[in-house]
């Protein structure tokens, strides 16, 4: 990972959420390698969840994995080479080697493993982490955390021209 490269996660509690999350980054000219899915098993995807996984389904790579501390999850994009890791070290420590710091890594395990949905965002400079994080924090994350602290706050994206 380049060290200039911006991650942005967020913390999804509703499937629909995340889903109107990635259809809008999706448009808003996120590519589909720039975009990650972590669900924990307990959110599965059953035939009422059918278009999750077709919505999902243009992620590069999709598979599941039994995370030490987070419990078993279905992954999708690009951060299936760091579950690669995660699977034998942990979601924290594997976070923390993105460049997330440990107090947010450990927030990012305890949110999977109630269920939550965690969606991450590669962002080449900062106009486009404002971009994640504002389709983020619209589209109801109800955390967001960044491998670099934000240059300007979060605000209504639709607002200022962005969206």
């Amino acid at each position: 990972m380049k060290d200039n490269a911006r991650i942005v996660i967020g913390i999804f509690d509703a499937r629909k959420q995340c889903e109107r999350a990635v259809e809008e980054l999706r448009a808003m000219g996120f590519r589909s390698a720039d975009i990650s899915i972590l669900v924990p098993l307990a959110a599965k995807f059953d035939d009422a969840n059918r278009s999750t996984a077709k919505l999902f389904d243009h992620l590069p790579g999709i598979g599941s994995f039994a995370i030490p501390g987070t419990g078993p999850v279905v992954a999708f994009g690009p951060i299936m080479g760091i579950l690669a890791g995660a699977a034998a070290r942990g979601l924290v420590e594997s976070l923390i080697v993105i460049g997330i710091g440990e107090f947010e890594a450990q927030r990012c395990q305890s949110y999977v493993h109630d269920g939550a949905i965690l969606l991450s965002v590669h962002c080449d400079d900062d106009p486009w982490q404002f971009k994640a994080e504002c389709c983020l924090r619209f589209h109801g994350a109800k955390e967001l955390i960044s491998r670099f602290p934000a240059t300007v706050a979060a605000a209504d994206y639709r607002g200022h021209g962005i969206g």
